[in-house]
């Protein structure tokens, strides 16, 4: 009698759901074999099973910025987006929406239109030249025509294409600014004045970070030195370079603004008086001496007093060609050709003039 044996039937199951796994399978005897008839065959069997291909889930990666605000102050709307990384594929979930629109420069603008710490004049019968409204070969980003000096510094506040200079036209009413990152050359203008968006813009709403989050302080970020701090116990720092507490001093951030105390005065009065800002992203027209990397305005100005010289270079991080890191920011002394030192454009560094200093 030969063995006879039924149909394969699955045992348990597959080792995998999806891309290829293994199936066990059994039969079972019917007929056993006698009297030298044939022997069973294997009873026992291993197939493949769920062949296809595994879902993929979309994935995609952070959030980045794309562009700019859409204001610098009083609550913007910057646009983010994040690319896909993985596609979707084979019945996996699909991707989630890849950009979003989010809040931005919330801090609020000035209101006030008389208050002079909102705007300040630099020179007059001067503007940031602009021929046919090109500046140093590129466009000046806006012009509006303003009907007041407070309506052009609020229009020029308000615009994420502009720096801190603005130009106002005295008797047509004209007002446009020199482009954020950029600046340009000086030239002579009758009618026409120059002025500064104030520091003002540089704040931040209280409990931005937790490195500073003391009640009535200033908060601010600063371009050339962070996230800067003061408050009305006289505690000043700034962030990156490891600073707080009550006898540092403004020159660890000149273009900051610093809080005032009964005890200790502002940053106009306690800041050095031997050296003042000339110009932003600009050099004098000659040879220069580097002396390193230094933690604030007044180390450099007292290096390069020590070098004779009248001008110096100081750092920053500005125009988007970084000069500070965790040193402090580069610092040179400034040979110019003429003593007049001819200005020229220097875009890591802001020029500065010793005044004790005479050649």
């Amino acid at each position: 009698v030969n063995c006879e044996v039924g149909s394969w039937t699955d045992q348990g199951s597959c080792s995998r759901k999806c891309g290829g796994g293994k199936q066990e399978r059994q039969r079972a005897v019917t007929t056993a074999a006698a009297h030298g008839g044939a022997s069973c065959p294997n009873l026992t069997r291993e197939v493949d099973c769920n062949t296809q291909p595994c879902p993929v889930n979309c994935e995609v990666g952070s959030w980045t910025d794309q562009g700019s605000c859409s204001r610098k102050c009083g609550g913007g709307k910057q646009e983010q987006q994040h690319a896909v990384t993985t596609a979707a594929a084979h019945g996996g979930a699909s991707c989630p929406t890849l950009t979003r629109e989010v809040d931005c420069n919330t801090q609020p603008c000035p209101t006030s239109t008389t208050d002079p710490n909102h705007f300040k004049i630099t020179q007059k019968n001067t503007n940031y030249y602009c021929s046919n409204r090109a500046c140093l070969g590129g466009k000046c980003p806006e012009s509006f025509n303003a009907k007041s000096l407070q309506e052009c510094a609020a229009a020029v506040s308000r615009n994420p294409k502009c720096g801190t200079d603005f130009n106002f036209g005295t008797k047509d009413g004209w007002c446009d600014c020199v482009p954020a990152g950029q600046s340009c050359q000086p030239a002579s203008f009758a009618s026409y004045n120059t002025y500064s968006v104030p520091k003002v813009l540089y704040r931040i709403p209280f409990g931005t970070d937790g490195w500073c989050h003391h009640a009535g302080a200033i908060h601010q970020d600063v371009p050339g030195c962070g996230r800067v701090c003061s408050d009305s116990n006289g505690y000043r720092g700034v962030k990156n370079r490891g600073t707080w507490g009550p006898n540092v001093d403004c020159s660890a951030c000149p273009e900051a603004e610093w809080a005032a105390t009964n005890t200790k005065p502002s940053c106009k009065s306690d800041t050095p008086k031997q050296y003042t800002l000339l110009a932003r992203a600009r050099e004098c027209s000659g040879a220069e001496i580097g002396l390193g990397y230094v933690a604030t305005v007044a180390e450099c100005a007292a290096k390069t007093s020590a070098k004779g010289s009248k001008y110096f270079l100081y750092g920053t991080n500005e125009y988007g060609n970084p000069r500070c890191n965790g040193q402090g920011c580069q610092c040179y002394a400034e040979v110019p050709n003429s003593e007049t030192c001819w200005r020229v454009n220097h875009s890591g560094y802001n020029l500065w003039k010793n005044k004790s200093v005479v050649i």
